[in-house]
């Protein structure tokens, strides 16, 4: 109960920029190709942050699945060039697979 008084011995809040559990979340749901979360990683590709919307793209590459396509296309004008670029690496995987 005491610890509860105290910060983090690992990282101090301070510390983690407020982007980073979002995106964090984003790779996890990647990661662990949880389908349920594909809508919630589209919508988390209209995030402000370019941290989150990197990360959006390179977890939605993990799933390989039609459900997705549509983002990676929306993605290819996002104002960021590391987005676009794994939006376009996305398509291409996608499209060697033989989907559209």
């Amino acid at each position: 109960m005491w610890a509860r008084n105290f910060p983090s011995p690992v990282v101090p809040s301070s510390w983690v920029p407020a982007w980073f559990p979002r995106a964090s979340c984003a790779a996890e749901l990647g990661r662990h190709k949880l389908e349920k979360g594909i809508p919630s990683l589209q919508e988390a590709l209209k995030d402000e942050s370019k941290e989150v919307r990197r990360a959006v793209v390179l977890a939605l590459m993990e799933f390989q699945s039609e459900k997705t396509i549509e983002s990676f296309r929306e993605a290819l004008l996002d104002k960021d060039l590391e987005v676009r670029m794994y939006a376009e690496e996305a398509l291409k995987m996608a499209e060697a697979k033989g989907m559209r």
